[in-house]
């Protein structure tokens, strides 16, 4: 006489079980700034000397942060250096020409004339020179003078402002003198040397 069966397991078997089926858009690791595989938050500051470098690019990690470039912006080239560009304007383009037209007992009239030999125009020009004889100016036509002991300075009126390219202006003055009456030996013009013609 048989005995008693054992009852059999009912379960599903192995080619039952569906397999996974793979991700449609596989993720690459991402960077700090939120919690995955390459680990940290964006605002996780790292423990120990390397806390001040920045997680960004760096060349241990499988991260790599994008780089945004602004528009507009200009990056320049390294190793270069900006060359400073040298100031632009009439130097050295001057002669001054002075000579007396006329004397009588202590006293003389000069002419001083200001060539622009330069090839834009002078504005605002302020000749100045030295007597060497105790001349001083009492009178001027064409500018105005400034008289401190033996150095005269002279500033433009109106009229004789601007000194075009190639032209001249005509100062006339009169002045009082010693039993000398040399002329100046050197004339500046805005503070810059000028020939003396």
């Amino acid at each position: 006489m048989a005995g008693p069966r054992r009852p059999r397991s009912i379960g599903p078997t192995p080619t039952d079980q569906a397999a996974p089926s793979p991700p449609r858009h596989p993720r690459a690791p991402s960077c700090p700034g939120t919690a995955d595989s390459c680990g940290g938050s964006r605002n996780r500051s790292l423990p120990g000397p390397d806390a001040r470098r920045s997680p960004r690019n760096s060349p241990h990690s499988s991260c790599a942060w994008p780089t945004r470039i602004r528009p507009g912006a200009t990056h320049p080239h390294p190793g270069r250096t900006a060359t400073p560009r040298p100031p632009t304007g009439p130097t050295g383009t001057c002669g001054i020409g002075y000579q007396v037209t006329g004397s009588w007992s202590g006293g003389f009239q000069g002419e001083i004339v200001i060539n622009n030999t330069g090839s834009a125009a002078l504005t605002g020009w302020t000749p100045a020179f030295t007597f060497t004889a105790g001349q001083t100016i009492t009178q001027m036509w064409g500018g105005t003078p400034a008289q401190n002991g033996s150095t005269v300075t002279v500033t433009p009126v109106d009229y004789t402002r601007t000194i075009p390219a190639g032209a001249s202006v005509s100062i006339s003055f009169l002045a009082n003198q010693g039993s000398t009456n040399p002329a100046p030996a050197t004339f500046t013009l805005n503070g810059g040397p000028c020939s003396t013609a």
